[in-house]
């Protein structure tokens, strides 16, 4: 009788493992279509605010708003927000942009912040987790609206899953990067949440952190320099978009 190889032989071959999709993946995605099934005035912008239609007016007319009617205005400096919202009314009617735009970041930000309970707490005190701040009245309020509080509220949380990423990737360098990049549209968004940066860069080490981890000083530097590339990286793009619109390339200036 022919004997099976056991798992220490040399002629194993480990069985590829299936895929089974999440379920809390599904669930989270049906989560903002039953709110808006439920009450829909969430993801529109109230009266009694001028802010937010002031980014709505650099949605449909970008040029015209930031070299004509508000030049050096620092509303629009914030080009992470706005040239999403650009495109996207570029792309559909004003209805079906709205959905796109506000359901684009509300997706980003929910699943931004399940991928960090699951890491800190398993799958399902995750997606408990991850329910209770994806239907919360505050969030909705920030990511329905036109303002930018939402969009900060994003890319917040798009750098801390970045960073949590790179902690368990055995190539964490582009993770790096992209944190770099949603830590630097975060600033972009409101010069205010650069308080909030050295969260987005520091999360790494202390995930990683060990009493007797070598190369932990090398380790630092080089989350530094992709994080710093990615945040270059985004600046140029965004300051050669800038000039094309207005010809100045120091776009954040304004707000400065």
């Amino acid at each position: 009788e022919r004997v099976k190889p056991s798992n220490s032989s040399p002629h194993y071959k480990p069985k590829p493992r299936k895929y089974t999709p999440n379920p809390a993946v599904f669930l989270l995605l049906a989560v903002p279509f039953a709110l808006v099934a439920a009450n829909s005035n969430w993801l529109y912008s109230g009266l009694g605010n001028l802010d937010p239609w002031y980014y709505f007016g650099y949605f449909l007319h970008l040029k015209p708003f930031k070299a004509d009617f508000f030049p050096d205005l620092y509303y629009g400096t914030r080009l992470p927000w706005i040239l999403p919202g650009y495109v996207v009314h570029l792309l559909f009617d004003v209805m079906t942009a709205k959905y796109v735009l506000h359901f684009g970041f509300y997706y980003m930000a929910v699943f931004s912040m399940y991928f960090l309970l699951k890491r800190a707490a398993g799958r399902r005190t995750a997606l408990l987790g991850t329910i209770l701040f994806a239907t919360h009245a505050a969030f909705l309020w920030a990511i329905g609206w036109d303002y930018v509080d939402g969009a900060g509220v994003t890319y917040n949380l798009l750098g801390l899953a970045s960073m949590a990423r790179a902690a368990s990737s055995k190539r964490p360098r582009p993770w790096f990067a992209l944190a770099g990049v949603a830590g630097m549209a975060m600033v972009y968004t409101n010069l205010f949440l650069i308080c909030f940066m050295p969260c987005v860069f520091l999360l790494y080490p202390l995930l990683r952190y060990t009493p007797d981890q070598p190369g932990k000083v090398r380790l630092l530097l080089t989350s530094g320099l992709w994080f710093g590339a990615g945040a270059a990286v985004l600046t140029i793009i965004l300051g050669g978009i800038n000039y094309s619109i207005d010809g100045n390339f120091w776009f954040y200036g304004p707000s400065i």
